[in-house]
């Protein structure tokens, strides 16, 4: 089948009827030392939705919802310019040699330059799946190295 892609009210992800295993999986894989275990809040998904600033793309086999990347654009305080930053972003393992996860990327850099950003921030986990991903592109850039420190 042919995975297509498609900006969506964060309301339709959240109403897919595979969302709980979705995040199921999402969590069991990114969970991050020293947080606790991931629990979207889904109550700040819903108002940042209704600011314009946050945008869901779902990837979709037919009816199905087999990913999804969430992005939030705003002004960068700091540098006076519109910033992307990827605030979530799983395909479901079954699907990840579909191309899924690439169209997702692709559909999320084009959105975030229609809405004036001047490019995406990504977060990677260290040797993890989007580190290898991203790392093996050229137009991406290593640009920091994120630390952590866990007051529990």
């Amino acid at each position: 089948g042919m995975i297509s892609t498609l900006v969506v009210p964060f309301a339709t992800l959240e109403s897919a009827p595979n969302f709980g295993e979705l995040i199921a999986a999402y969590a069991k894989e990114a969970g991050m030392a020293g947080m606790p275990p991931p629990k979207p809040h889904i109550e700040t998904y819903r108002l940042l939705d209704k600011t314009g600033m946050l945008k869901t793309i779902c990837a979709y086999l037919g009816q199905e919802v087999v990913g999804f990347i969430v992005i939030l654009v705003n002004m960068s305080p700091h540098y006076g310019v519109k910033l992307a930053h990827m605030e979530s972003f799983f395909v479901s393992r079954v699907h990840r040699s579909t191309g899924a996860a690439m169209r997702l990327l692709h559909h999320a850099e084009d959105l975030a330059r229609e809405m004036g950003a001047v490019g995406l921030m990504c977060a990677a986990a260290i040797g993890g799946n989007l580190e290898r991903v991203l790392s093996s592109r050229s137009n991406y850039s290593k640009t920091h190295v994120g630390f952590f420190r866990g007051f529990a």
